[in-house]
């Protein structure tokens, strides 16, 4: 049987790490959680109004020199596949996994994605919309995301104009749904959460004016572009004869207190926590304490560690590579050198870390959909996603595993999650390194 301590670090956390004790409990955890800074010192230097007016002045200022726009397209690749690697160096020595977890939880539900060259700046979105927020309130985060500018080019908000806005009626420009739509079918009801084409349509124009002012990189409301009149969505009627910018803002926090929105949001968690197909009690539980706490996330975070179900059952949950590479490299404790990009002014990825990740197909921050990668086991669990994995394992083991005693290892890393049967297992391998791979390849490290 796993121990509470080793089921807290595994499920709750990026796994078990030589040196470092695992928390107790749930208690232990939400003292983490409560410790942990929302922004590491690491991070801090991320910016995304300078990364946008970096990319507009040096990219699309060069459209008739495609050799200097290419090398500007390079120098800003360069410069996101550092804060790539920055990181992944901080989530791997961050002392609170569970926070780091949850962050990169919210990510992926409020996706943005380098697929889009002007929403490549995931980092600083990230550390200005998310991390504020973790231990915070949806609804804080629902505004900070959906007005932020990443996720403003992501969705072609920057394009939406009101129709019968001043510069509506003089370019004949309309409004985008994208940001509207995706607000309610992905970050807040969910697609069966009781909205219809006219909701979408009608939060759109409430959103039109938003967009990202190409001086500065920041969000801005232009009342030339937006919408005069009153919008109605899900039954509430926003702004008077004049458009307001207070009226997204209002909107938002009215959709991220709907009651569809706790059910959407508690089964997500569940389902990343517990098991693809959550129990009923368990998600309704999650739900009660979001509608009870007014979507206050701290509440619903010691609702979901205080569930027996989120204790049991160890295993129902496959690493996503993120997280494998991640544990991985936490297990191995290599030299913090070799997590740096090898190559700060080229294109070249670690093989640790960034070229891991997209050699087992889910390059870190390239989700192909605005929902973000799924998080079932199918995802990760078909002929071709084992096969990259076990080829990244064993090349891991080969290069960080040399002079370790396996079944020491093994032990530290993978706890009480090891049978008898598998220590001897890997105790009998031909080399070290190959003893280092089979704890590593094992289902005990592979789930939590």
């Amino acid at each position: 049987m796993v121990s509470m301590p080793d089921v807290a670090a595994i499920r709750f956390g990026y796994g078990l790490s030589p040196g470092v004790v695992p928390p107790p409990g749930a208690a232990s955890l939400m003292r983490q959680l409560a410790d942990a800074e929302p922004v590491p010192e690491a991070l801090a230097g991320m910016r995304s109004p300078e990364r946008i007016l970096a990319f507009i002045r040096e990219v699309q200022g060069q459209k008739d020199n495609p050799e200097a726009q290419m090398a500007a397209r390079l120098k800003l690749t360069a410069a996101r596949t550092e804060e790539q690697h920055t990181y992944v160096t901080a989530v791997v020595e961050s002392p609170s996994p569970f926070f780091e977890r949850l962050v990169a939880f919210w990510t992926n539900h409020f996706t943005v994605s380098a697929k889009v060259p002007l929403a490549g700046w995931v980092g600083p979105y990230q550390v200005e919309a998310i991390r504020p927020h973790v231990k915070g309130s949806f609804a804080d985060m629902l505004v900070a995301t959906s007005l932020h500018p990443i996720m403003m080019y992501y969705l072609n908000q920057v394009t939406s104009i009101g129709p019968n806005s001043r510069a509506g009626r003089r370019t004949g420009r309309g409004y985008n749904e994208n940001l509207a739509r995706e607000i309610l079918e992905l970050h807040s009801l969910g697609v069966e959460g009781g909205y219809n084409q006219n909701d979408v349509v009608q939060l759109a124009l409430v959103l039109s004016g938003w967009t990202v002012a190409r001086d500065t990189g920041l969000a801005r409301f232009a009342i030339a572009a937006a919408e005069p009149g009153p919008k109605t969505v899900l039954g509430k009627t926003y702004s008077g004869p004049e458009a307001s910018p207070e009226d997204a803002e209002t909107a938002l926090r009215d959709i991220a207190r709907h009651p569809a929105t706790a059910r959407f949001v508690a089964t997500k968690l569940a389902r990343h926590f517990v098991a693809d197909d959550p129990p009923e009690q368990t998600v309704a539980a999650l739900e009660k304490a979001f509608i009870e706490h007014d979507g206050a996330l701290m509440p619903v975070y010691e609702a979901l560690v205080g569930l027996e179900e989120a204790w049991t059952a160890f295993g129902s949950k496959v690493k996503s590579p993120f997280d494998l590479v991640i544990s991985t490299l936490r297990a191995l404790d290599p030299d913090p050198a070799k997590l740096a990009d090898p190559v700060p002014d080229g294109p070249r990825d670690n093989p640790w870390t960034v070229a891991g990740m997209r050699s087992m197909l889910q390059p870190l921050w390239m989700a192909s959909q605005p929902d973000g990668w799924p998080d079932t086991n199918a995802q990760w669990l078909n002929g071709l996603m084992l096969t990259t994995r076990l080829n990244w394992l064993l090349y891991a083991a080969h290069q960080l595993g040399r002079n370790r005693d396996p079944v020491t290892f093994a032990k530290e890393t993978l706890g009480s999650s090891a049978s008898d049967e598998m220590l001897r297992v890997i105790a009998t391998a031909p080399t070290r390194e190959q003893g280092i791979f089979l704890a590593l390849a094992s289902p005990a490290f592979n789930r939590r």
